[in-house]
């Protein structure tokens, strides 16, 4: 099979390919699914961001950043998606823990039952 750019691929090979890496668990709250259409493609670092052409670094350093890189996305349930909104991933973590959404003790807890949207229970379960 040829290389294929990551950018090059449609929205909804993308959401396979990350489906796949995440083993369909949310990046948010850990809740997997069996579908990638059930999930949503989030930016890391928030594309509203994308205007300032930077992003910090873990040392507080800026940088060129390219939000279209598959480092950059990754997936995410609906209510995570809108959580996050135009917070970075961490913020997001943050507020689950805070929420009680997921804890750190067992990993991605999630602390709501399993809903028939076709999700089950996060790791640790």
């Amino acid at each position: 099979m040829p290389y294929v750019d990551y950018k090059d691929l449609t929205q909804e090979q993308k959401k396979k390919y990350l489906f796949d890496a995440q083993m369909g668990t949310c990046s948010g709250c850990g809740v997997t699914f069996n579908f990638p259409t059930q999930m949503v493609l989030e930016h890391a670092i928030p594309k509203a961001w994308e205007d300032a052409q930077v992003s910090p670094s873990p040392d507080g350093e800026y940088s060129d950043f390219d939000h279209e890189e598959r480092e950059n996305h990754s997936l995410m349930c609906p209510p995570c998606n809108q959580r996050k909104h135009a917070k970075t991933w961490w913020e997001l973590i943050k507020e689950n823990l805070r929420k009680g959404i997921i804890t750190l003790d067992t990993g991605f807890e999630v602390a709501v039952p399993s809903s028939s949207n076709g999700s089950t229970k996060g790791a640790g379960s």
